[in-house]
């Protein structure tokens, strides 16, 4: 007789769509076996998973719409001189090229030493 897998092998391992199809699976399998012996156990665990989904819950949806009405304030008020300078500040700090791209303008002058002068 094979023992049937338990919910929690590879747990660490799954993503977040993962980790909630398995909770579904783990949900359903529990809840159609509430009925039987070690039912009142099984439905009380059922319950406190349920609450603490519940909680988890809230508290996600309120830090995302803390972070939407920061992002909106944040949106719809002018720049400020402060904000201004230090945008134009991080942009000079910038680690980018150094120098300009020259290699087309290289690339023409070879071109045009590689022809002979004009009208020989």
């Amino acid at each position: 007789m094979v023992a049937p897998r338990s919910f929690v092998d590879g747990l660490v391992s799954l993503d977040a769509a993962q980790t909630r199809q398995r909770l579904k699976e783990a949900l359903i399998e529990a809840r159609s076996k509430t009925g039987g012996r070690g039912g009142g156990a099984l439905a009380e665990a059922i319950r406190e998973v349920e609450s603490g989904l519940l909680q988890a819950a809230h508290w996600a949806v309120g830090r995302i719409d803390g972070a939407l009405v920061e992002a909106r304030a944040a949106a719809s008020r002018p720049e400020t001189q402060e904000e201004a300078f230090a945008a134009v500040v991080a942009g000079l700090d910038d680690d980018g090229p150094t120098r300009p791209d020259v290699s087309e303008f290289n690339a023409a002058v070879r071109r045009a030493e590689a022809l002979p002068p004009p009208g020989c």
